[in-house]
């Protein structure tokens, strides 16, 4: 048997050394470092498409303000086309109301102008008192006319229409006040009355006859009328 010592192996321990204080706090540092810089960029990212889509609203409301803006300038155009439009308007009604001025002094000065002739250029002022009742139009040989309107004429002592009123009241009356009630009678031109007189008698008797209250025959010289029973009617009411 072999007595030689027996050789043991040695085991060798390696110690591993605990951390120290700095280097978990480097560690800790490093970790939070690293937090930090994520969420920093979350941030950054999360404040990015806030920009984005701030960009994008303002976008909409200056292309909005520009929708206004063009909207507004149509609104004034009309705008301003409606005053011109009114203005070119009021023009026309005080041109028209000076050639009505101009002409109704003619034809209400004493002795004056029984019509007045239109001329070519002044058929719109024409066109505009006629239709208001300021004239009435009359067609002559020469054109268009216009005279003052009948209501006025009528009350004009010695017009063709005043003249004409009291020829129809003459006519009218002699009915009547006729003692046999006769309904026929014939009235003679008097050689010693001027024109007037006689034209008068004979557009009162025309008057009557279109209107119902008589039968009118018209000669040279007489005028044969034979009063309806309406025309009697009217005469007695006095509605000449």
């Amino acid at each position: 048997m072999d007595k030689r010592p027996v050789s043991v192996p040695k085991v060798i321990w390696h110690s591993c050394a605990m951390p120290d204080g700095l280097q978990v706090g480097a560690f800790l540092l490093a970790v939070a470092g690293a937090a930090f810089a994520f969420w920093q960029g979350l941030a950054a990212s999360k404040s990015a498409d806030i920009a984005k889509e701030q960009a994008a609203y303002a976008k909409e409301q200056a292309e909005a303000a520009k929708a206004q803006a063009a909207a507004a300038m149509v609104q004034a155009d009309l705008a301003r086309a409606e005053l011109a439009k009114l203005k070119r308007a009021e023009d026309e009604e005080q041109a028209h109301q000076r050639w009505l001025d101009t002409e109704l002094a003619e034809l209400r000065k004493p002795g004056g102008l029984e019509l007045v002739p239109v001329a070519p250029g002044d058929h719109l002022h024409a066109e505009w008192a006629i239709a208001r009742g300021f004239v009435d139009l009359i067609q002559t040989s020469s054109g268009p006319a216009v005279m003052l309107p009948l209501a006025e004429r009528l009350k004009r002592p010695g017009s063709p229409e005043a003249k004409m009123r009291e020829a129809r009241q003459a006519i009218l009356t002699a009915f009547a006040t006729d003692p046999l009630g006769n309904t026929s009678r014939i009235w003679q031109r008097d050689p010693n009355d001027p024109p007037a007189e006689w034209e008068a008698y004979v557009a009162a008797a025309q008057a009557l006859d279109r209107e119902g209250l008589a039968e009118a025959k018209v000669q040279i010289n007489a005028i044969t009328i034979r009063i309806t029973s309406d025309g009697m009617a009217a005469a007695r009411r006095g509605a000449f």
